[in-house]
């Protein structure tokens, strides 16, 4: 179902940004710079891919337990909790997307010049 949904979504996206005037649709499809990240850390500047930077319940498949005080670098981990990448991993996504293809379609620089 999800690959399903994935090859059509930028068929979607790019018939809404034709429908909408003045709207721009970006697909994110950086599922592979994740796990790029993953598989060579360093090259990202990541210690630590496996365990989030916070303390978690459920043996670190849900959120931060309040109170508790994080890593001591939340962004040499690849998670800060369960659910949500560090701002290290964030910021890598981010800026491939702004003028990487393979990362985003249409890529941000692309839309910001037209």
């Amino acid at each position: 179902m999800v690959i399903d949904f994935n090859q059509r979504l930028g068929t979607m996206l790019k018939n809404l940004t034709s429908s909408l005037q003045g709207s721009n649709f970006i697909l994110g499809h950086a599922h592979w710079l994740g796990y790029d990240a993953i598989q060579n850390p360093s090259k990202y500047g990541l210690m630590d891919t496996s365990n989030a930077c916070c303390k978690t319940w459920a043996n670190g498949t849900s959120g931060c337990i309040p109170f508790e005080t994080p890593c001591k670098d939340p962004n040499g981990h690849y998670f800060f909790d369960a659910f949500h990448l560090s701002e290290t991993v964030c910021s890598a996504i981010a800026s491939r997307c702004f003028d990487d293809s393979s990362v985003c379609s249409p890529f941000i620089k692309q839309l910001v010049q037209a």
